[in-house]
This record gives C-alpha cells, sequence and structure tokens, in this order.
C-alpha cells in the first residue's frame, strides 16, 4: 500500500498551490523562467511564502495577492508600466538571477 501520510500530502497540496502561483507570475513576467520553478520551490521547500514574496518583488507585484487570480493582475492591466523597471546594467541581469 502507498498512501501518504497526512503531513506528506498536505506537503504536496502546498508545492501545488505555490507552483501555480509561481507560474502565474511567470507566464506574464518572464516565460523564461518557467522551467526553474521545480528547483525553486525544492530549494525554498518549507519557505515557499518567502520564495512567493521575493519573486513578486523582483516584479513589483505585491505580494498579499495571489496572482493566479485575474483580480490580481487589473491594477497592472491599467498601467503603462508591466514589471519592475529596468536596472543599469552591462549585461542581462535579470537573466543571472535565480528568479
Amino acid at each position: 500500500e502507498s498512501r501518504k501520510r497526512p503531513r506528506e500530502e498536505g506537503q504536496d497540496e502546498s508545492q501545488g498551490f505555490w507552483k501555480a502561483q509561481l507560474e502565474a507570475i511567470y507566464v506574464r513576467r518572464n516565460p523564461k523562467k518557467l522551467d526553474t520553478i521545480p528547483g525553486l520551490l525544492q530549494k525554498y521547500k518549507g519557505s515557499e511564502a518567502v520564495l512567493y514574496k521575493k519573486v513578486c518583488q523582483k516584479y513589483d507585484l505585491n505580494p498579499n495577492k495571489f496572482h493566479i487570480e485575474p483580480e490580481a493582475w487589473l491594477e497592472y492591466e491599467l498601467t503603462e508600466h508591466h514589471g519592475a523597471a529596468p536596472r543599469p546594467s552591462g549585461g542581462d541581469a535579470a537573466d543571472a538571477e535565480p528568479f
């Protein structure tokens, strides 16, 4: 019998929740990073909310909203600027960051 213990099931559900939240952000802000989500979730296992906050901050999004909900994007769609302001650098620093 391969039943999971309740704690493991809860962890799987939590990982699925945060994965969906991160995918919602990356689809709109940086689709090239979608394939990094499993590694980020593994690195931040148990601290997924911290990861979510960091990703939201990077893309100038409100971490108090869940971006899987279409309503969370309304305030951003009404503005001309989408995402974080460009950072001056000699190269593409955004691709060098883990998220």
